[in-house]
């Protein structure tokens, strides 16, 4: 069905957005700056491979229901942390793979059409997305 072209991790703190007087701002600078460049190393992943991309992270719906392994697989993946708002499109046909799949595999899998996510995908979304409308499938 489809293939995953990359892997990334990075920081998702939610220091980043509030920044607490305790936090260092030049560390916090430096996560976002980094999180940045993986943005641009996304570009260029995308421009050799397509636009097939997938997302993990935990604390994804943070404490509304904290499921072991989870795949949001709506038409579109929502974040909301420090009154900011996200709105992603959804590789729904990957998602729908991967669950399938995983359960096959044997693995106890939730899933979510509508799930709002939070400071996880919220950092991805405002400093590796950056605006970009590029479909991602949430994973948790």
């Amino acid at each position: 069905m489809g293939k995953i072209v990359a892997a990334m991790g990075t920081v998702h703190a939610p220091q980043l957005f509030v920044r607490p007087p305790s936090e260092d701002p030049a560390q916090l600078d430096a996560d976002i700056a980094a999180m940045r460049l993986l943005g641009k190393d996304l570009d260029e992943t995308q421009a050799r491979r397509g636009d097939c991309n997938r997302q993990r992270s935990h604390g994804d719906f943070f404490l509304t229901s904290v499921p072991t392994f989870a795949i949001l697989s709506g038409e579109r993946s929502r974040a909301e942390f420090a009154h900011k708002h996200y709105d992603l499109p959804i590789h729904q046909g990957l998602a729908e793979d991967l669950l399938d799949k995983l359960v096959a595999a044997g693995f106890d899998m939730a899933y979510s059409q509508d799930a709002v996510l939070g400071h996880a995908f919220a950092a991805v979304y405002e400093w590796v997305i950056e605006g970009r409308s590029i479909p991602v499938v949430p994973f948790s």
